[in-house]
């Protein structure tokens, strides 16, 4: 984030949270591997806006904090190999689109959805031809259609990680 007087960065700190999800592994036609499915996702900072007459950055910066929840719609293509017998690796990324769901932030500047990029890397171990055990990281880039802009903040982007591990089911 960018204030618009005097082009000075505000510092954010990113918190944690709880996502929830669901994947689909789509095949088509055996040439091309879809992932989607939806995420439900936290994302939750506090950023300091440093104080205008302070060109050291002597004084405490105001601190505000953001907490938006998010319904994330990816697309992402999939490749997929097995490392051994038991154990695979799988990568998938491309764009997401997500919806705020508690429209009060977007009435305080926030736009109603985020455009995205996002990226999973994912580990697994096979207990049966049908299920494995996962585990893995996802990193999101939000903000492509730049979440807020006010009269002092000119653009808001946002990077989230996630670790993530759960069970695979697949026929």
């Amino acid at each position: 984030m960018t204030e618009r007087d005097n082009q000075r960065d505000i510092r954010t700190e990113s918190k944690g949270g709880i996502t929830f999800g669901a994947l689909v592994n789509l095949n088509l036609f055996g040439l091309l591997n879809l992932t989607s499915g939806i995420d439900l996702i936290n994302k939750t900072y506090d950023y300091g806006v440093p104080y205008v007459n302070d060109p050291l950055n002597t004084l405490d910066s105001t601190v505000n904090s953001v907490k938006n929840q998010y319904l994330n719609i990816p697309l992402n293509l999939n490749y997929s190999g097995m490392v051994s017998e038991k154990v695979g690796v799988s990568f998938s990324g491309g764009p997401y689109f997500g919806i705020l769901l508690n429209p009060d932030n977007a009435v305080n500047g926030f736009k109603d959805f985020d455009l995205g990029l996002n990226a999973i890397i994912t580990g697994n171990y096979m207990l049966n031809p049908f299920m494995s055990v996962i585990l893995g990281t996802k990193l999101q880039y939000g903000g492509l259609n730049n979440l807020l802009s006010t009269g002092t903040i000119e653009k808001v982007t946002l990077t989230n990680y996630d670790v993530f591990t759960g069970l695979r089911f697949g026929f």
